[in-house]
């Protein structure tokens, strides 16, 4: 056990591969309690029961800690989607606006050319000799106005947002994980439950200590290693590698959560305190 309590975090380090770990072990020690009791270790399966209700119950933590960040981070990305297209409609009545301006502009000059060239010859000549101004000749055609633009700016300082798509997907794939294992929790702690009510029923006495919960889950993992190599040997490829893989998940979350679950899988008692405990 000094090993797997050596170095915490090591095999998981992200929330969502902690959730991914505690929930696949759960499932392998359900199945290593109840191979323990019905070879009569009933002390034994109802440790293991409640290391495997402990792993659940930190995974839901987890995964409801990572659907609310989700669905935070949906949010702000559809307020942020909204924001974007209202600046861009802003911009584009601006440049509709501009261009309105212009065109209304070029029309009036248009009307005035128009009623010079209509006007009599004499007096359209007296009124430019009158009106003109002294020194070049303006050029005829009118200056448009610059259209307003959005400042850029440079890729590398923007970073590209999630698609909103994606961030609904990854709130939708946590939540479901969420209610998930909130089921799997559910399931696990009436097992636990009537075990210890079974157990009790036996005449063990109700402050009986329970076995090193930790140490029955390492147990478990040589011996699941065991039966690996028994199945390579004989050429059953498909069931070693599902007990090598059953044997790795108990070492990984060995590694990864054995310094956080020894206290709280190695001083239960059998009663019903102890099934009170595990539903906090």
């Amino acid at each position: 056990m000094a090993a797997a309590t050596a170095a915490p975090g090591a095999a998981a380090s992200t929330p969502a591969q902690r959730v991914s770990v505690l929930e696949r072990t759960a499932g392998v020690l359900r199945d290593t309690a109840m191979e323990k009791w019905e070879g009569g270790r009933r002390l034994d399966a109802l440790s293991v029961s409640i290391v495997s209700l402990t792993a659940l119950r930190e995974a839901y933590k987890l995964a409801r800690v990572a659907a609310l960040a989700a669905t935070k981070a949906e949010s702000e990305a559809t307020v942020e989607a909204a924001a974007e297209a209202a600046a861009e409609l802003k911009a584009q009545s601006a440049v509709a606006a501009v261009a309105v301006a212009a065109a209304e502009t070029t029309v009036a000059d248009n009307t005035n050319a128009e009623a010079l060239a209509c006007a009599p010859t004499t007096s359209r000549n007296h009124s430019t000799a009158l009106t003109a101004p002294v020194g070049p000749a303006p050029h005829p055609s009118i200056p448009l106005l610059p259209l307003p633009h959005k400042p850029s700016i440079p890729s590398s300082c923007t970073p590209p947002s999630p698609h909103p798509q994606k961030l609904r997907r990854d709130t939708e794939r946590a939540v479901k994980t969420m209610a998930r294992i909130k089921s799997a929790f559910a399931a696990a702690l009436q097992r636990a439950e009537r075990a210890a009510a079974a157990v009790k029923g036996t005449g063990t006495d109700g402050a009986a200590t329970l076995p090193d919960g930790m140490a029955l889950a390492y147990e478990a993992a040589l011996q699941l290693g065991r039966s690996g190599a028994v199945e390579e040997l004989m050429g059953n490829l498909g069931a070693s590698l599902e007990a090598y893989g059953r044997a790795q998940t108990l070492l990984m979350f060995l590694l990864s959560e054995g310094p956080s679950f020894v206290a709280a899988a190695g001083a239960g008692v059998v009663g019903a305190g102890m099934a009170g405990g595990a539903r906090t």
